[in-house]
């Protein structure tokens, strides 16, 4: 069984990981140990791959860092269905889904969870709200004075949960070429500057704009609905 999820902190893959430890010591604790289980992961960016519904699945515009978690075990292991479907659970929960080609369908609700996660990262509102405009705002008031002019919230959409809110972005398009306002789920941004696909409907990195390294720098990391954050110029 192996899930997708977004690679945004170190803390969220020791979450993720620790998700397997914990159940494997409450089976311990149980005497129900040991299990044939192991543990593989693998890192990707920017992959134009179609393995599982979510930031990974953005096949149009193929971008993100995303992480690849996979618990394995041995044909007829005692206790593999009711493991992987506790481990499985809680992975969902962390926002995570369940890479295509691998076993996931004696998940609960499992096929509820890959609509719900579909319907959020591929915001269709947030391209309704695109406007183009000369400048972004470069400092924290007039960032705030344009995005009440904006007035995102107001919109009704079906897209933000408790993890990504349907807000305002000031940033340059997919192809670079244009500088546009638009309404879109917020992320983590990790070392780069901010764009927005409009193929994806999605906020999503610049990896040809490495901000760490620009005088002033940005932030490591910070929320992309604070792109002022990042100054090319």
């Amino acid at each position: 069984m192996e899930f997708v999820f977004d690679y945004e902190k170190y803390s969220t893959l020791m979450e993720i990981i620790g998700v397997v430890v914990e159940t494997v010591k409450d089976y311990e604790k149980q005497k129900r140990y040991p299990l044939n289980v192991a543990l593989e992961m693998r890192f990707m960016t920017r992959s134009e791959a179609y393995l599982g519904t979510g930031n990974i699945a953005r096949h149009n515009c193929g971008e993100g860092e995303v992480v690849c978690i996979e618990v394995l075990s041995l044909e007829g292991t005692k206790d593999w269905d009711e493991f992987s479907k506790k481990v499985g659970q809680e992975w969902m929960k962390l926002g995570g889904v369940p890479h295509l080609a691998k076993q996931y369908e004696h998940l609960p609700n499992i096929y509820e969870h890959i609509t719900k996660v579909s319907a959020i990262l591929f915001c269709e509102k947030s391209a309704l709200t695109v406007r183009y405009v000369e400048n972004c705002p470069t400092d924290s008031t007039s960032w705030k004075n344009a995005a009440k002019k904006m007035n995102c919230e107001s919109i009704e959409q079906r897209c933000s949960d408790e993890h990504h809110r349907f807000q305002y972005h000031c940033v340059i398009n997919a192809w670079r070429n244009a500088t546009l306002e638009v309404c879109a789920l917020n992320r983590t941004i990790i070392g780069y500057c901010t764009e927005y696909s409009i193929n994806g409907t999605v906020i999503q990195d610049n990896y040809g704009a490495d901000c760490t390294k620009l005088n002033p720098p940005c932030p490591s990391s910070y929320n992309s609905a604070e792109a002022f954050k990042c100054r090319l110029n």
